[in-house]
């Protein structure tokens, strides 16, 4: 995707957080166990600070997560608004081209605004759950997007706990139907190699890009979604147990 699409992406899923009522702020979510809405407006607003200073900081500076005092009720709604902003315009205006620091080992700038665009839309799906919301409709395009970078983090080791996983050779394949997008995910003890293509996988989803993304990031059940299945979804239930996302 070209930086303009995943910046309204990004701005589409930030409209969603920023729509947030007050009185839902102390509701638990249910894809993020053990937070409120509250905590997730709380962990936008800190990633998005984040991400903004590392792509504002001079190649090879480290920056620290911001700890902040967060503000209560209708403020953190606004703290967040604030933020987003704030990193919407510095990936409008910054040289994405430019190396900085990630998680991952230096890239391109570019890399948090594709970072980030999938972490709010994914976020913003969690609020919308935790609220009772029908989801935001997400373009297939993006969705397939979110698909391929999720799956590329899965090949860092800190992403997946292989132990929980437990599987030797096995492989995933996924198939998006309304947009471009098939992957293989081939799996050994201890490391996870991602290609794009068309395979024979030991279990195969095929179905709307968005669903799969929802699916793969667990994020929804695949019960009611549009994908079909082929093979043993026990796979499934490993992956999602055992991938951090």
């Amino acid at each position: 995707m070209n930086d303009a699409d995943l910046i309204a992406a990004l701005r589409g899923a930030d409209a969603v957080l920023r729509a947030t009522d007050p009185a839902t702020l102390d509701l638990p979510v249910p894809t993020c166990l053990g937070w409120t809405v509250a905590d997730l407006i709380g962990h936008m607003s800190g990633v998005q600070r984040w991400a903004r200073g590392i792509v504002l900081a001079p190649t090879g500076e480290r920056v620290r997560r911001p700890v902040d005092d967060l503000p209560t009720g209708a403020a953190l709604i606004e703290y967040f608004a604030d933020g987003a902003d704030a990193l919407v315009e510095t990936f409008t205006t910054a040289d994405l081209d430019r190396e900085v620091d990630a998680f991952v080992g230096p890239r391109p700038a570019r890399w948090w605004l594709r970072r980030q665009t999938h972490e709010a839309v994914v976020h913003a799906w969690d609020r919308q759950r935790a609220t009772g919301e029908k989801l935001m409709a997400l373009d297939p395009a993006v969705a397939s997007d979110g698909i391929d970078e999720l799956l590329g983090l899965l090949v860092d080791p800190r992403s997946v706990d292989t132990e929980v996983f437990a599987v030797d050779g096995e492989s995933i394949h996924v198939h998006a139907t309304d947009v471009e997008g098939e992957w293989m995910v081939r799996l050994a003890p201890g490391s996870i190699v991602i290609t794009r293509e068309h395979a024979k996988g030991d279990l195969a989803l095929r179905g709307p890009a968005a669903d799969l993304l929802a699916v793969l990031s667990s994020r929804s059940p695949i019960e009611g979604t549009g994908i079909e299945t082929f093979g043993s979804l026990d796979l499934l239930d490993r992956y999602r147990a055992s991938a951090t996302m």
